[in-house]
């Protein structure tokens, strides 16, 4: 027995989809679709469910969750630049130094922001740094010697 009573049922539910999902990317159907499976024994799920479904979580981004996250970036592990980006976006001082619950508050609203961003499908490598080049001043003999005289001159011997 069919779910629709009339074949304009159908086309309703067509439309309805199809405006909706044609909204989403191809990686977000594909979440959906990977977790509709396991998560609705009815066929098809509404259509609300389904596109709650194809929101982007960590999971499918190849990220941390949130906890794994907070203790790698207390640890200064970064081996997800994303988590770096979590840190300097929740002010990694801040979550160093206030207390605990407060510390991961802080990092888990980063944490959500840049979740939705990473699921929009930013970047988030670590940007590369330039220190300040050390230049070992080379001196003479006789230069070293005229200093250390003038140095000893001022201090009076």
């Amino acid at each position: 027995m069919s779910r629709f009573k009339s074949d304009e049922a159908i086309e309703i539910f067509v439309d309805d989809w199809y405006s909706e999902l044609r909204k989403l990317s191809l990686e977000e159907l594909r979440a959906g679709f990977g977790k509709v499976k396991d998560q609705f024994k009815k066929w098809p799920p509404e259509l609300l469910e389904f596109i709650h479904l194809c929101e982007l979580d960590y999971k499918d981004l190849g990220l941390p969750d949130y906890e794994t996250a907070y203790e790698m970036a207390l640890k200064r592990d970064w081996t997800f630049p994303f988590v770096w980006h979590v840190m300097q976006e929740a002010d990694s001082f801040k979550v160093r130094t206030k207390p605990e619950k407060f510390a991961k508050q802080r990092f888990k609203d980063a944490y959500d922001k840049l979740l939705k961003q990473a699921a929009g499908g930013k970047d988030f490598s670590i940007p590369e740094t330039t220190g300040i080049e050390y230049k070992k001043e080379s001196y003479t003999q006789e230069q070293i010697q005229t200093a250390r005289e003038e140095f000893l001159r001022m201090i009076g011997r």
